[in-house]
């Protein structure tokens, strides 16, 4: 560090300065990011086998467990029928007994596909990520009577399988809290691309919040799902970011570039 003393002609006549060694200083920050990297690294590969140990899951429940209750439903079925077909009177309380069994047969079955479908909706592997918030937004729509619109202005192709993925469980946590918080009648879920940029955005018209957030103290009061929301994005290499005003809504942007 230095700096010129000059005379009162305004010419230099001294250089003052000093040395400092950073060296220490520059070694524990390169370690700081070395460990940055390292936990960002962990982090990727611990989402990855949870989302493999996810998706084994609901491969097992909707296979194993699916296929049991329908060959339980079945079975019901069969002797409702045949107990129909009887004229003693003494069996009707069985038969309503069956008929009430069959009945929850068939409300076990539906709860089993939709926990599978949310552990791993076959929607997103099968059809994309388009048809996959397309039906987060049906789901929030019919369990809430909340508009969703889904406007996506890049090419499925355009986006690899993992980070269509990230993006999902970003859009399927972000709607969790609109349900449980936000109090809106309108959610806006929106992908575009700006030059080598692009940007998920996730906007409602609820209650708000307040802001800006402390991520600290949303660990504190255990607000989770925000601070994962945050690492997804950090697995894209993405930033994310939140505006809000209490009674205009809030908005969650993702902006993440794609590495070729």
């Amino acid at each position: 560090r230095g700096y010129v003393i000059r005379d009162s002609d305004g010419k230099p006549v001294r250089v003052v300065g000093g040395m400092t060694d950073i060296t220490a200083r520059k070694e524990a920050e390169q370690k700081v990011e070395r460990s940055r990297r390292q936990l960002r690294l962990l982090s990727a590969r611990l989402q990855s086998l949870r989302e493999d140990e996810r998706a084994r899951i609901a491969r097992e429940i909707h296979d194993e467990l699916g296929q049991t209750l329908t060959g339980l439903k079945m079975d019901l079925r069969w002797a409702e029928k045949r107990l129909a077909r009887e004229s003693n009177l003494t069996l009707n309380p069985i038969l309503d007994r069956i008929v009430e069994a069959g009945e929850l047969a068939d409300a076990t079955i539906a709860r089993v596909q939709r926990i599978a479908a949310e552990l791993r909706p076959g929607v997103l592997d099968d059809l994309g990520l388009t048809a996959a918030l397309e039906w987060l937004g049906d789901k929030l729509a019919k369990e809430k009577g909340i508009n969703v619109a889904v406007q996506l202005d890049i090419e499925e192709m355009e986006l690899p399988r993992e980070v269509q993925l990230v993006l999902f469980r970003i859009v399927q946590e972000a709607i969790s809290n609109i349900r449980k918080y936000a109090n809106a009648s309108q959610v806006m879920i929106k992908l575009e691309s700006e030059a080598d940029k692009k940007r998920l955005i996730i906007s409602d018209n609820g209650i708000g919040i307040k802001v800006p957030l402390k991520w600290a103290d949303l660990s504190n009061r255990g607000k989770f799902g925000l601070i994962g929301m945050r690492e997804r994005a950090e697995l894209i290499n993405g930033k994310m970011r939140f505006s809000s005003e209490p009674g205009k809504g809030t908005s969650i942007t993702v902006e993440f570039q794609i590495e070729k």
